[in-house]
């Protein structure tokens, strides 16, 4: 006899894995836009939004491991993205900044950006959005948290 509980299981499990697929391409290394990766426009992002910044302070905006977040930034640097040199404050740390080239980019990957999420939005109800928006976050925060081990274990 199949519980209540047993069905809701199967249909929240249901749930996450079509949203992991539906994401699946935002995470892994396949090209976003114009020849960045998704993980490579957050990494200029992150510099954008800062101007300039410590190389070891994208690390934690970024989320990642330091040799990660070298692997992320080896590419744009030599496709002349970003430029990283030396600290003044401090000969062991780096400085990263994007190039003129870096900026174009980016504003063209934001103008792409702008253009998909137009066409995504067409396909939600204007008077659901935000309550679809605020459901996902939800269930992505919760998500999280259950992930990071503060569920109550049964």
């Amino acid at each position: 006899m199949i519980t209540k509980s047993y069905t809701r299981d199967r249909e929240l499990l249901r749930l996450i894995s079509e949203l992991a697929t539906a994401l699946r391409c935002w995470q892994q290394d396949q090209l976003f836009c114009h020849g960045v990766t998704f993980a490579q426009f957050n990494l200029l992002s992150a510099v954008a939004e800062n101007e300039v910044i410590r190389l070891s302070d994208l690390h934690g905006i970024l989320a990642v491991e330091k040799s990660t977040t070298t692997r992320l930034l080896a590419p744009l640097e030599e496709k002349g993205f970003l430029l990283r040199e030396r600290s003044v404050l401090d000969a062991r740390a780096f400085n990263v900044k994007l190039t003129k080239a870096g900026k174009q980019m980016y504003l063209k990957i934001l103008d792409f950006q702008s253009e998909f999420f137009d066409g995504f939005e067409q396909h939600i109800a204007v008077e659901r959005r935000e309550a679809i928006y605020e459901a996902v976050r939800l269930f992505a925060e919760n998500l999280r948290n259950c992930s990071s081990g503060s569920c109550a274990e049964s």
